[in-house]
């Protein structure tokens, strides 16, 4: 019988001697440790990866170009909404913005649409237990290499105790 390597996988043709089967096995074993390290080494990624998105103070969110979004992480802190009631919510994260804000936020987004583009906004939004907070959104539009947009992506950051002392500041200076 002839070995064959194909791709790093073993092959037998004809009928397998005694040295060809454990040749065979020791290459099988080898791919399995290496599955087996892989997996260990995709695992540690995966850990590394949630922990930073974990501890990253801010949401963090994929919008699509049909106006859905996708938050993955940090909405309770922001809104408190968490992700899941974020992602199943019939308008999503686009509701919550304040009624006087979202003209604005939307025509400014459209660079967004159009081309490859960084946008840092200022806006309100209502939290889940109705209080209104100041948010800074920090976005990019993303597109496939055909062009077309993929979405956009982003970060948002409760700024409302910065707006506050910014105001108690301009305040103090008038007196």
């Amino acid at each position: 019988s002839i070995l064959i390597t194909i791709s790093g996988v073993l092959f037998m043709t004809g009928k397998p001697t005694y040295e060809e089967l454990e040749q065979r096995i020791q290459a099988l074993q080898s791919q399995v440790a290496d599955t087996g390290e892989t997996k260990k080494a995709l695992q540690d990624s995966e850990r590394k990866y949630k922990t930073l998105v974990q501890n990253i103070p801010g949401m963090i969110y994929r919008g699509y170009p049909d106006c859905s979004s996708e938050v993955v992480s940090g909405s309770g802190k922001i809104c408190g909404y968490t992700a899941e009631e974020l992602n199943s919510l019939e308008g999503k994260w686009l509701d919550l913005i304040h009624p006087d804000d979202k003209q604005e936020v939307f025509a400014q987004s459209q660079v967004l649409l159009e081309q490859h583009k960084d946008l840092i906004q200022i806006y309100r939004i209502q939290t889940k237990d109705g209080r209104i907070r100041f948010v800074e959104d920090h976005k990019r539009s993303v597109f496939s290499e055909k062009g077309e947009l993929v979405g956009i992506d982003g970060i948002v950051f409760d700024i409302t105790e910065r707006k506050q002392t910014e105001e108690g500041l301009r305040e103090s200076e008038k007196k």
